[in-house]
């Protein structure tokens, strides 16, 4: 019998190296790398991981659909809508990335010591990525982007004011930037927690480099999110009246700044004030890059036109996006996250979608005062901070590589939530 025991343990023990492994390489790798056909790296490590988690013993059996119901219902319905639109390939591979891997997280990450074990893997894959970020800031190089397909112009690779706006094993500088701030938000977090003097150093090196890749894409909705984070986070620990004030004024003014950018309205007082921002100016408007065409507005109109009625479904969960503004310039991106799920799932994809974050949001506020014993900081009430900054964001930018970080986030939740409730 006890050899029974050691032998499912050693079994439990593999299982979560293995996850840990999986959670540190998900989020980071890129996914414009292809390795046989249509396998990309990211589609690789999530076949191998759970290919092996199969192979070490029965697969995990528990319900999950009652935390955060309708998360598992988008991830579920894109599966299931790639499976009708594109195939069982790309269903396969939605279905093993977002629900799968989230799943397997869940149901391992069931002690204190496993979840910040998790935390401290993702940390560590933002600071690997921050120093490719500063050598490609340094030599003008992206060694990921070498080993692209032939053809592959997805990414928008320019400068601002000198800056090379860096990205990594990113699409884009400003979906790599707001990973990092998420990564900063877990440093935050970590240095609340009852960790050792050399590990706070540790950290706190890593959330200065996470710091300087943000300010590095040049991109403005990440930075602000990161100055928001950070006011926030100072105006909830400090109990002076006066710094409260300051801080509410400072969090104020930047969330209309956020919310100006996303919604590219233009109010000639928060222009000033960005404007004398130097290093968060993205530059000239006048770029004739398909990338940069257009306002939010007439955005939105472009792509109700080109939606040709498909109001309920949308156009299909894998269409691409194009219409010809001009003669000479064709837009081919839709920078809205949740215009581009409504042009690509309809109304319906839209109804689940925010249900799924007004959801999220709702248990994370529900929960911000429940921590674990030894912490400072909740993790639900830095992670509830994170997800509203970036609900916002998401107006301004395009949910692609930062996809799989968010549901990483959302099964950390539910495990959080599981390992609270023991004390």
């Amino acid at each position: 019998m006890s050899l029974m025991i050691k032998s499912q343990n050693r079994i439990k023990t593999k299982r979560y190296r293995l996850l840990l492994l999986a959670v540190f390489l998900f989020p980071i790798l890129p996914q414009f790398i292809y390795l046989i056909g249509p396998i990309n790296t990211v589609n690789f490590t999530v076949i191998s991981v759970i290919g092996l988690f199969t192979i070490l013993g029965k697969f995990p059996a528990k319900k999950v659909y009652k935390a955060l119901p309708f998360f598992w219902t988008y991830e579920l319905f894109c599966a299931l809508y790639y499976y009708v639109d594109d195939g069982i390939v790309k269903a396969i591979s939605w279905l093993f990335s977002f629900v799968i891997i989230p799943y397997l997280v869940v149901c391992t990450i069931d002690s204190e010591k496993r979840f910040y074990s998790v935390i401290d893997a993702l940390i560590l894959g933002g600071s690997i990525l921050d120093i490719f970020g500063i050598v490609e800031e340094i030599f003008n190089f992206n060694i990921f982007q070498k080993y692209a397909p032939a053809g592959y112009t997805f990414f928008t690779y320019n400068y601002r004011y000198g800056l090379l706006r860096i990205m990594t094993t990113f699409g884009q500088p400003i979906g790599y930037g707001i990973y990092q701030v998420f990564v900063i938000a877990l440093i935050i977090y970590r240095l609340g927690s009852n960790i050792s003097k050399k590990n706070k150093t540790i950290l706190k090196v890593f959330g200065f480099l996470s710091v300087i890749n943000v300010l590095l894409t040049v991109s403005r909705t990440p930075i602000i999110m990161l100055i928001l984070l950070v006011n926030i986070e100072l105006f909830q620990t400090t109990k002076k009246r006066k710094a409260k004030r300051f801080l509410t004024i400072l969090i104020v003014l930047f969330t209309m700044i956020l919310v100006k950018e996303t919604f590219s309205i233009p109010v000639q007082f928060i222009d000033d004030i960005v404007n004398s921002i130097r290093l968060i100016e993205e530059g000239n408007r006048s770029d004739t890059s398909s990338a940069g065409v257009g306002q939010r507005f007439e955005l939105l109109y472009w792509v109700l036109v080109s939606m040709n009625g498909h109001w309920f479904l949308g156009k299909g969960i894998a269409a691409s996006f194009s219409y010809r503004v001009n003669d000479w310039q064709t837009k081919t991106s839709i920078e809205n996250g949740y215009l581009d799920i409504f042009y690509r799932t309809g109304i319906v994809g839209v109804v689940f979608y925010c249900s799924m974050m007004i959801g999220n949001i709702r248990l994370l506020l529900k929960n911000k005062k429940t921590k674990l014993p030894c912490e400072k900081k909740s993790f639900f009430r830095i992670i509830g901070t994170m997800f509203v900054l970036y609900m916002i964001a998401l107006f301004g930018a395009q949910e692609t590589d930062i996809t799989r970080l968010f549901v990483l986030f959302v099964s950390l939740i539910i495990s959080y939530k599981k390992i609270c409730a023991k004390y």
